[in-house]
């Protein structure tokens, strides 16, 4: 496993964890995302993009 790629030995085939996922094309990391949503479902009254960015550590929105 190199680039976060999966490898068939038998095969030769390569596979990442988030191909035919909504996060394929992202360039933030499966981590972050991760977070991200832990987050925002454990808000009981909802959350702003401000406070998810402030949370997360991120430059932008």
């Amino acid at each position: 496993m190199k680039r976060g790629v999966y490898w068939c030995r038998q095969c030769d085939y390569q596979v990442s964890v988030t191909a035919g996922t909504i996060f394929q094309d992202s360039r933030k990391s499966l981590r972050l995302w991760f977070r991200a949503i832990w987050y925002v479902v454990n808000q009981k009254q909802g959350v702003s993009a401000l406070g998810l960015q402030r949370v997360l550590g991120l430059g932008s929105y």
